[in-house]
């Protein structure tokens, strides 16, 4: 089974912020940077993918805290 190494690091991302309040997670082989953030509303996160600096996209994961 293939893992994805993008699904890794936002995973990775997500449990930090969970965790510790915030994640970012870089990989250096591929310039990808993901950050997660808790949303104003402290139920979501919001996460931010970029690549070499440029963001990819950023959405919001719905109701974390209540999970």
């Amino acid at each position: 089974m293939y893992n994805s190494r993008l699904a890794q690091i936002i995973n990775d991302a997500v449990n930090d912020c969970i965790t510790y309040g915030s994640g970012t997670v870089k990989s250096a082989d591929s310039g990808i940077q993901v950050t997660a953030e808790w949303a104003d509303n402290e139920t979501d996160i919001e996460v931010t993918v970029m690549e070499r600096g440029i963001v990819r996209f950023t959405w919001t994961e719905p109701g974390v805290a209540n999970a």
